[in-house]
């Protein structure tokens, strides 16, 4: 019996292997990393859009992967279909080309804003097929009727939820139609890129509340119109409040990109710390203030070092740009001014903070807040947390829109739910590359006072007795005594 067992396992085995070996050998050959020249002639077939089309995607797949179970990577060249690549083309074309031959759009954008194969890295499928069976009858010749006829159907379907899963391919979204910004950009995006619409995805990390933010773009040659997949339509008078809501900040924007990573055979590529996907900057598009953040270091060589932008989150500080020295010069371009950042360095594999955090306004100017120990001042604080973050609190609550706005307009105009509470304790920390605890002390008549206090600091406010006290935003004291909050 203990034999019959062991030849069964080991026939099992055998077949099992068989698979494997089946799996590897035939599947490539089908790939579209072994397109042959006569594959290629006869798909083409002298159109040279097509070739361009075909040399795009095959140029720029080769750092692209669906993500399997446990993580697994699968590379889309040894396991896309040639046959699958060629429909993929010839939809993207066909559903663009009016469009494409009238000038609403260029040739660059549509290849890469319609013609990519995927958007993130979700299993494949015949997503185009599925979207333009589900929207073509919304078509409109005006690209932002279109866009609205789209996005109206969608925001039928969808349930906003505010939390989002990784990397759902168009039929599980339009199954389990929920989620987030994240789900909202990404249908979007699949739905109108299938149905001959440049779309873009947008995202950046706000820089004076905690999280991040990802949004649609419709791509035009003449201008690119930010909106909100399911939630806004875009208008040619763009305001930044569909994206911002008129409180939210942030330091850096990118663009999703289908190219492949420059430095792709480097050991280390600087870019994945800030974004898993390729892409690339339009900080210029949302920020017509931008500036370069230039940090000179007359004493020190930093030629070649590199360094990483940061803006704070929850007691860290989160990448959002990188750069190389050169010389004694530390250089960001296109930054968004009135915020609050902090250098980190990359050494031996790992990153270190460097020099104390700085500000950066409107005209450029970097300010260093090294803490003064021999320079003290009593602080009398009012707030424990911003008015942003607290406006950020109110969203999660289930309450009328007319009262959330006139609770919104109080808030941003007075702070009401961000003042500290009276005979409440507060622990007060300052930043020196961790937060150091320098006091306690008991709020009185709506103020929590502590004495011989290190000045030009960054601080922060929690209560022990509150544990989502931690949350609080950073801030600073400006020359009148206030808080200055970031």
């Amino acid at each position: 019996m203990e034999k019959k067992s062991t030849k069964i396992i080991f026939i099992t085995t055998l077949i099992i292997l068989g698979i494997i070996f089946i799996y590897f050998l035939v599947k490539p050959l089908n790939s579209i990393g072994n397109l042959t020249k006569k594959d290629k002639i006869e798909f083409i077939k002298e159109d040279s859009l097509k070739l361009l089309s075909l040399n795009f995607l095959i140029e720029n797949a080769v750092d692209k992967y669906s993500l399997g179970s446990f993580n697994f990577k699968k590379y889309d060249l040894n396991n896309i279909d040639k046959k699958y690549l060629f429909k993929n083309i010839q939809l993207s074309i066909k559903n663009s080309n009016k469009r494409l031959n009238s000038g609403v759009f260029t040739t660059q954008q549509f290849l890469n804003y319609i013609l990519p194969y995927r958007i993130r890295y979700e299993e494949t499928e015949n997503w185009r097929e599925i979207a333009i069976d589900n929207y073509k009858s919304f078509y409109n010749e005006d690209i932002l009727i279109h866009v609205k006829n789209i996005n109206d159907e969608l925001k039928k379907v969808f349930n906003y939820t505010g939390s989002s899963k990784a990397n759902r391919k168009l039929s599980d979204l339009l199954v389990d139609c929920n989620g987030g910004c994240y789900e909202m950009s990404d249908l979007a995006a699949f739905t109108m890129r299938a149905n001959g619409i440049p779309i873009a995805i947008d995202f950046a990390k706000w820089s004076n509340i905690t999280g991040r933010h990802q949004w649609n773009s419709l791509i035009t040659k003449d201008k690119n119109i930010p909106f909100v997949g399911i939630e806004s339509d875009p208008i040619y008078n763009f305001n930044l409040n569909i994206v911002t809501a008129d409180f939210k900040k942030f330091a850096k924007v990118y663009r999703k990109s289908f190219l492949k990573y420059k430095n792709l055979n480097s050991e280390y590529n600087p870019k994945k710390l800030i974004s898993n996907q390729n892409y690339i900057d339009v900080t210029k598009e949302y920020c017509n203030n931008c500036n370069d953040v230039l940090i000179e270091l007359p004493n020190e060589n930093v030629n070649k070092e590199l360094f990483y932008l940061c803006v704070y989150e929850v007691n860290k500080w989160i990448p959002v740009d990188f750069t190389y020295g050169e010389n004694n010069t530390i250089k960001f371009n296109n930054v968004c001014p009135d915020n609050i950042f902090v250098l980190k360095k990359r050494i031996d594999k790992k990153l270190a903070y460097f020099k104390a955090p700085f500000t950066f306004n409107q005209l450029g100017k970097v300010s260093f807040l090294n803490t003064q120990h021999n320079n003290l001042e009593d602080l009398e604080l009012k707030f424990f947390n911003s008015k942003n973050r607290e406006l950020i609190k109110q969203y999660a609550k289930n309450m009328e829109q007319s009262d959330f706005e006139k609770l919104k307009e109080s808030i941003l105009k007075e702070n009401i739910t961000g003042v500290v509470k009276n005979n409440v304790t507060y622990n007060l920390y300052l930043w020196e590359n961790k937060w150091i605890h320098i006091g306690e002390k008991k709020a009185h008549n709506g103020i929590v006072k502590f004495n011989n206090i290190p000045k030009n600091a960054v601080y922060k406010l929690e209560s022990p007795s509150n544990t989502k006290s931690k949350l609080n935003r950073c801030f600073t004291i400006d020359s009148n005594g206030n808080q200055k909050w970031w």
